[in-house]
C-alpha cells in the first residue's frame, strides 16, 4: 500500500468536519481529535443527515459497537442505523448463530444490496469473517406475489436449499411447514410467519399469521423471503462440499467415523447446524463486509488505536 494522504486542520465546527469528510476519497484520511462521549456519534449523524452517504463504522468490540449504535440512533433514529453483529462463534465451530443474530446479519445484506444509504456499525472481528458475495445472496431471495405462478414443490425445494428447516408446525424463524396446498414460512428476518396458499401452480393468497392462535393477521400482495442461512445449500454446492470433506479428511489422515456425520448431513437439502461452521465449503469465492458496502461508502473509526492496534 502507498502512503495515505492525511488532512489535519485546527479547531473546526461539526459542519466543517462533515464537509471535509465528504471530500475524502479513496486512499485519503481525515483525522479528527477532541471528540468525547457521544460527540463522535453526533458528528457522524450530522454528516449523514447532510450528505446521505453510506458509512461503515468500525469499533473494537461488540460492547463498544452496541453503545455507539445507541448513541447514533438517538440522533438519527433506528431506520438509518444498523448493527452488523458478530456470530459469537469460533472459527469452524459447528453451530449456527443465535436466530436474532442471524436475522440481523441477513437483513443487513439485503439492505446493503438495495442501495439505500444508511450507517452500518461493526467490529474488527466481524470484518474478518467471510461472506457470500452480494450477487450470490440477492439471487437467493425468493419473491412471491398474488396470482403469479410458483410450483409448490419448487418453493419447498428452494426454501430447503436456502437453509430453512421443515417442521410439523412453524414456531421459530427459519422454519417451514407444508399441509397440502398450504405452505407456512417463518422468514429469518420476519416478525410473523407467512401462510401461502396455492391453487394449482398459482399463489392464491399470502397472509401473515399469529403462531399462538394460528389466526391471520394481514393479507399481503407479495412477500420477499430472504435465505435462512448464509451458505448456499444447492445440490451442486453440497456435492462439492462432500468432496472437500473427504479430501481434507484424507489429507489429515482422519478415520471415516470422524467426518462421516458431516458427510451424511451434506446429503440433505438443509444440512442445518452440523455444517454451519464449514461455510467456506459451499462457495467458490467469498467476500468480507467491505465488498458488500457501496463504492462511495465512508469508513469511520472512532477509536483507531484500539481497533487497529
Amino acid at each position: 500500500m502507498g502512503e495515505r494522504a492525511v488532512y489535519n486542520k485546527g479547531v473546526i465546527s461539526f459542519n466543517e468536519a462533515a464537509e471535509m469528510a465528504d471530500k475524502v476519497r479513496e486512499g485519503e484520511e481525515l483525522r479528527i481529535s477532541g471528540l468525547h462521549g457521544a460527540s463522535g456519534a453526533f458528528l457522524l449523524a450530522s454528516f449523514f443527515k447532510s450528505k446521505k452517504r453510506p458509512v461503515l463504522v468500525l469499533l473494537p468490540d461488540t460492547r463498544a459497537a452496541s453503545a455507539f449504535v445507541g448513541d447514533l440512533r438517538f440522533f438519527l433514529g433506528p431506520e438509518d442505523v444498523f448493527l452488523f453483529p458478530d456470530t459469537e462463534l469460533l472459527p469452524f465451530e459447528l453451530k449456527a448463530p443465535h436466530p436474532s443474530i442471524l436475522s440481523a446479519r441477513l437483513e443487513l445484506y439485503h439492505r446493503l444490496a438495495a442501495g439505500t444509504p444508511f450507517v452500518t456499525v461493526s467490529t474488527a472481528r466481524s470484518l474478518m469473517q467471510k461472506l457470500a458475495p452480494a450477487p450470490v445472496f440477492e439471487a437467493r431471495v425468493i419473491r412471491l406475489a398474488l396470482n403469479e405462478e410458483y410450483l409448490r414443490d419448487s418453493l419447498l425445494s428452494d426454501l430447503l436449499e436456502r437453509g430453512f428447516t421443515r417442521v410439523p408446525m412453524v414456531e421459530e424463524r427459519g422454519e417451514i411447514s407444508v399441509r397440502g396446498a398450504i405452505v407456512d414460512i417463518f422468514p429469518a428476518t420476519g416478525a410473523r410467519p407467512l401462510r401461502v396458499e396455492f391453487f394449482g401452480d398459482t399463489v392464491e393468497s399470502i397472509r401473515s399469521f399469529d403462531t399462538s392462535t394460528q389466526r391471520s393477521v394481514a393479507a399481503l400482495d407479495e412477500a420477499l423471503i430472504l435465505p435462512a442461512a448464509e451458505a448456499v445449500y444447492g445440490e451442486a454446492e453440497r456435492a462439492a462440499a462432500r468432496n472437500k470433506v473427504m479430501e481434507r479428511g484424507a489429507e489429515l489422515g482422519l478415520p471415516p467415523e470422524v467426518w462421516r456425520s458431516i458427510f451424511t448431513a451434506l446429503k440433505e437439502p438443509s444440512p442445518g447446524e452440523a455444517v454451519y461452521g464449514l461455510y467456506p465449503l459451499f462457495n467458490k469465492t467469498l467476500d468480507t463486509l467491505f465488498e458488500h458496502m457501496p463504492e462511495d461508502s465512508l469508513l469511520f473509526i472512532p477509536d483507531k488505536q484500539r481497533v487497529l492496534g
